[in-house]
């Protein structure tokens, strides 16, 4: 897959991770009085067709990594060598903002005790590392602690990705483990008496398989790319969507009998995985066109670029803006509240890249 068009992915993927949170006041109609008005039964297929964004953009993530590492960690001593700088790298610009984030949150919400003493110390950081691992100061926060999991397991894992043999059933290994802790294995577990072990929803277990997978398809894109391009078109398209037609079935059946959408209308699901894969499929099939398509326009291969660099920042603060958005009349029009988070998110972010070049600490902390 060309830079161009994961480029396009990772943009997709993000202003899906938008109508996502923007589409959940529809969701709620639904699952809880199934109203069929437009606009709800609009935001369901919205809320279920962008259910690939996170899986995809973990996958990316493995992805172009795995691109930038596998020629120069060849060897275990050349991997000993550059993860002290790798971890480095990610802390200062992924673990930085996260950190400072999260902590401020809790300072402006006055979570910590105020106390000196060891005890206080102790308890204020018990206080940090659960807002950090376990419940996020802020709902989709949970995809920092996933993706700096992953990052941490890169410098163990890259060197068996490029093992042919060994690589592939690592890689069956974690498909395993995901379809083991993966809804609707709840149920399996609930019929010999056992309960699924409680993960928080940032655990490996659901996250490290995509990641894998993108590390995988670095080191056999040429390869996977080949086949792909054997397997006509229209096969390609009907795959997806009818992925996306078993992903949506499921979400509507289990809806039709719970009433809370966090029980079920999660990324960790066996649907999920035959879907997002068969997204990622289209653009490897169509990478060419998608590739001549934006590059042979320069303004259009401009603003893609342009857009990607703001994407990470984008996912950070929207969600204030949506709270923001929700308090006015757009808080019931699907269409219009999406179309103005998406707009004004990435305007925003675009400005602020713009103006802020200084320092590079305070562009790092917002997650430019």
């Amino acid at each position: 897959m060309s830079r161009t068009t994961s480029d396009l992915l990772r943009l997709l993927s993000i202003i899906a991770v938008l109508l996502i949170h923007g589409s959940s006041w529809g969701e709620w109609q639904w699952v809880r009085h199934h109203a069929p008005s437009m606009e709800v039964i609009a935001a369901v297929l919205t809320n279920q067709l962008a259910r690939f964004c996170v899986p995809v953009f973990i996958f990316l993530s493995g992805f172009g990594l795995c691109l930038k590492y596998r020629k120069t960690w060849l060897k275990d001593s050349d991997v000993i060598k550059g993860a002290p700088k790798f971890y480095a790298e990610r802390a200062y610009q992924i673990g930085l903002p996260f950190l400072i984030i999260s902590l401020s949150i809790l300072v402006l919400k006055g979570k910590f005790v105020d106390s000196m003493t060891v005890a206080g110390f102790l308890q204020n950081l018990a206080i940090l590392w659960n807002a950090l691992y376990f419940q996020p100061v802020i709902y989709h926060f949970y995809f920092f602690t996933a993706i700096l999991q992953c990052y941490l397991l890169f410098p163990f894992v890259i060197g068996l990705a490029q093992k042919r043999s060994a690589g592939l059933l690592f890689w069956f290994v974690l498909l395993a483990v995901e379809l083991v802790f993966c809804s609707p294995s709840a149920g399996w577990f609930a019929s010999v008496d056992r309960p699924l072990p409680n993960f928080p929803s940032s655990s490996p277990v659901y996250w490290m398989f995509w990641f894998y997978s993108g590390m995988i398809f670095a080191v056999h894109s040429a390869a996977i790319a080949k086949a792909v391009s054997k397997i006509p078109a229209g096969v390609v398209l009907f795959v997806a969507a009818a992925a996306f037609g078993g992903l949506l079935w499921e979400y509507l059946f289990r809806a039709s009998y719970q009433n809370d959408p966090g029980y079920f209308n999660h990324f960790s699901r066996w649907v999920v995985i035959p879907y997002t894969i068969s997204v990622i499929a289209v653009f490897v099939k169509f990478d060419d066109l998608i590739r001549g398509f934006i590059e042979s326009r320069a303004k259009l291969f401009v603003f893609v670029k342009a857009m990607v660099g703001v994407s990470f920042p984008v996912y950070i603060w929207h969600v204030w803006l949506l709270e923001m958005l929700r308090k006015t009349f757009l808080v019931h029009g699907f269409f219009l509240l999406c179309a103005v988070l998406v707009l004004v998110s990435f305007a925003v972010m675009l400005i602020v890249d713009r103006l802020l070049k200084r320092p590079r600490i305070l562009r790092v902390m917002i997650g430019l």
